[in-house]
């Protein structure tokens, strides 16, 4: 019950000031990728450099990003060896569903060209989650610089 009513807390106190801005970069990242496959699709759709289900694991990362994003911050504002485990929980979590889901593609037969689909797989991945970890970095960044000053 009390982690439920820190939460509360915490949407409350600190919804604008970290993810607010956080929601329109990752809006503009979100847009540029979807602008990215958009174009790949149309213009070399003779080459099938992309998977069929490409838009479901692209709005799974979205999807994914933000409530991963959601809980680091909210351990990175708490503080102290909290946010450790806050990051490094958010992290695997975000892993083990990604990699879940790969294993779901994967077992219900859904991939039809194995390299198209692990260069999509896991360059999402690694694009989202750099994201991810910059704006973290980013937040620790200003969050040091409020409490020098």
């Amino acid at each position: 019950m009390q982690i439920f009513a820190s939460l509360r807390r915490y949407f409350k106190n600190t919804l604008i000031q970290i993810l607010l801005p956080f929601l329109k970069r990752f809006a503009v990242f979100s847009i540029i990728i979807a602008l990215v496959i958009g174009g790949i699709q149309y213009l070399l759709a003779d080459k099938q450099l992309l998977m069929d289900k490409i838009w479901l694991i692209y709005f799974f990362y979205s999807f994914i990003t933000l409530f991963s994003f959601v809980l680091a911050s909210y351990g990175l504002k708490k503080g102290g060896e909290f946010s450790v485990l806050a990051v490094l929980v958010s992290v695997v979590f975000k892993m083990l569903l990604c990699m879940s889901m790969a294993l779901v593609f994967i077992y219900k037969n859904m991939v039809t060209d194995k390299w198209a689909f692990i260069s999509n797989f896991f360059l999402l991945y690694l694009l989202y989650t750099i994201f991810e970890v910059y704006n973290l970095i980013y937040n620790l960044r200003d969050q040091k610089k409020l409490e020098n000053r």
